[in-house]
């Protein structure tokens, strides 16, 4: 595994082989630059951590690699520069302004990539057709997000939170644990298998929370909240259940739905969409999904393990002073 780091504290022309801001063997400064120095055909797992506190402004365009099952491009935050659940100033995170129409903040063309722990906004303006992520291929795939919150900043314009436009055969996005809010379209995933998976997401305050179509993707305890339209498209609704609409729509696809229901968060007005104590709209009302055929997982956006009742959303709500937080990143299949 080649092991490379991004430090917003940094400054430019450094090998990003350790994740110090100074020195020739300094960080890369931003995203972009690790991609620009480290485009290749991979032999090995490549492995980019993110840390800084100061926000990474440049956006980056990942293309021109050859990745493969096996070997990947992994990028994500350490457990000191990663978010708690809610978008956080003084963590590693991306903040793009777009510049004109079709803008994309983080752009990926590659078969093979993770991302997780990472945060994304995008200024909109007055732009449309904008994303604040999308992640592509014209080829078979596997794309991972896990853990990560994105946001749109707009008025006017239009901004999909995350695109995942891929719907060949084997190809396939998978969204675990994330957040989405103040978008046009939250989540936008597509896969023309039956591995398609958007997995305990939020999507808050979006015209359009979920969407999918042509039965390409699946949605469980996903929780789309003061959207317009919850759930938007074709889901392959034999494979979704236990997911959420409310407080007013009632468009959840699938089994054991739970449609205008109400849901109490710590504090919607503030962005934090961690389950309040009181709440009686998620919290226990999720499946488990731990020995799920397509990508079983245990543990929250936190890093907080899920048991007993899991409850619907990126978060597991757990009692003050249960729970660890902040996980290490995930072992892939690969690696095992």
């Amino acid at each position: 595994m080649a092991i490379r780091y991004v430090n917003t504290a940094s400054t430019a022309g450094g090998n990003g082989t350790t994740n110090a801001t100074t020195g020739a063997n300094r960080a890369y400064a931003s995203l972009n630059e690790w991609e620009a120095a480290r485009q290749a055909n991979l032999t090995e797992i490549e492995e980019c951590i993110c840390e800084g506190t100061t926000a990474d402004t440049t956006a980056v365009i990942i293309d021109g690699w050859t990745t493969t099952a096996a070997f990947y491009i992994y990028i994500h935050t350490t457990q000191a520069n990663r978010h708690d659940g809610k978008w956080n100033t003084g963590k590693y995170r991306l903040e793009l302004t777009a510049d004109g129409n079709y803008f994309y903040g983080f752009l990926g063309n590659e078969e093979y990539m993770r991302i997780e722990g990472l945060q994304a906004s995008q200024i909109v303006n007055a732009y449309l057709s904008n994303r604040v992520i999308r992640l592509t291929s014209t080829n078979a795939c596997e794309i991972y997000v896990i853990s990560t919150i994105i946001k749109s900043i707009r008025t006017t314009g239009v901004c999909i939170g995350l695109d995942i436009p891929v719907s060949g055969v084997g190809q396939s996005g998978k969204v675990i644990n994330s957040i989405a809010y103040d978008c046009n379209v939250g989540m936008s995933v597509e896969g023309i298998t039956s591995s398609s998976r958007m997995y305990n997401c939020i999507a808050q305050n979006c015209v359009s929370g979920f969407e999918t179509n042509y039965n390409r993707a699946a949605a469980k305890n996903c929780l789309a909240y003061n959207c317009s339209t919850g759930y938007n498209g074709n889901f392959q609704v034999a494979n979704c259940t236990n997911n959420l609409s409310g407080p007013t729509t009632s468009d959840a696809p699938g089994a054991n739905a739970r449609n205008a229901t109400s849901v109490t968060f710590v504090d919607e007005t503030g962005d934090d969409f961690h389950l309040a104590s009181g709440d009686a709209g998620a919290k226990d009302a999720g499946t488990d999904l731990s020995g799920d055929a397509n990508y079983p997982f245990s543990d929250d956006i936190d890093g907080q393990t899920r048991g007993g009742s899991w409850d619907i959303g990126a978060d597991e709500y757990v009692a003050a002073g249960g729970g660890a937080k902040f996980p290490t990143p995930h072992l892939w299949w690969s690696e095992a």
